[in-house]
């Protein structure tokens, strides 16, 4: 069915069209589970985070396309922090996170992977590995609960 979906780094020009993504996304299925500053923070804080995780010399980011429409993005900071994985509403539950999720996982040679997962993200990191290492947290009105991926095959 995804015979399209083409994997690329992401890039800053790509920058505007991810932002766009996770606004999307995050209006859907984060937002709705922040306190109102929560929501206010989160959205402010965008732009200037997709262009953070864009800096090649301490990120690793993917993005996931059909026929050039971004469908998909993740980013892991130095090799064992997830701090993106946003998947188009039309493509969740299609796989595209799991292939995003191991695109980046692939890269890291860290002991453990470690991640801040949305709240209505926690089941898809369990089935990817994760196991939930703190209660659930809120920090300048934005909730996550704490999580780590162990890497057996770390070096």
């Amino acid at each position: 069915m995804f015979k399209k979906i083409t994997f690329e780094t992401a890039t800053q020009s790509d920058a505007s069209s991810l932002a766009t993504l996770v606004l999307d996304v995050s209006q859907q299925s984060i937002l709705p589970y922040l306190e109102s500053n929560g929501q206010n923070a989160y959205v402010a804080s965008i732009q200037s985070d997709i262009n953070t995780v864009l800096n090649r010399s301490e990120y690793q980011s993917v993005k996931a396309s059909i026929n050039n429409k971004l469908i998909g993005f993740a980013a892991m900071r130095e090799g064992n922090y997830i701090t993106h994985l946003f998947v188009d509403n039309q493509y969740q539950a299609t796989g595209v996170g799991k292939a995003l999720l191991a695109r980046l996982m692939a890269t890291s040679h860290a002991g453990e992977v470690s991640l801040k997962a949305s709240l209505n993200a926690v089941s898809f990191y369990e089935s990817q590995g994760f196991v939930v290492t703190g209660s659930q947290m809120s920090v300048n009105g934005i909730r996550f609960v704490p999580m780590v991926w162990q890497n057996t095959h770390s070096k």
